[in-house]
């Protein structure tokens, strides 16, 4: 947050959508069971207050949960779940800024 607000995209004409990276998270083990079933990138949306129903925050702000998992989130939370979806939230963050800023090919 920037004086109370809620930071805006600086760079308004920047895409969201990240097609490779989503094919990326969906190959990767859920978070919260670590099953590899059907796993689906699951948009985090309260991050510094961005996003909401009508909004999806960008495709990098995702982590990987099988379907049953997904479905208890939108639900709410149980004991430790939304520290294992922040902390993998944040290392997936740094791996997908960490290949975005390097020369070599993605994912």
């Amino acid at each position: 947050m920037t004086h109370g607000r809620p930071m805006t995209n600086p760079r308004p004409g920047l895409p969201r959508k990240d097609p490779a990276w989503l094919e990326y998270v969906e190959s990767l083990r859920c978070t919260i069971c670590g099953s590899q079933w059907q796993i689906k990138p699951h948009h985090c949306r309260h991050i510094r207050g961005r996003g909401g129903k009508a909004l999806k925050p960008h495709d990098c702000l995702t982590v990987p949960l099988c379907p049953s998992c997904h479905a208890r989130i939108h639900t709410g939370f149980r004991e430790g779940e939304e520290a294992a979806l922040n902390e993998r939230l944040v290392y997936l963050l740094m791996e997908y800024l960490d290949t975005a800023l390097s020369d070599e090919e993605r994912f």
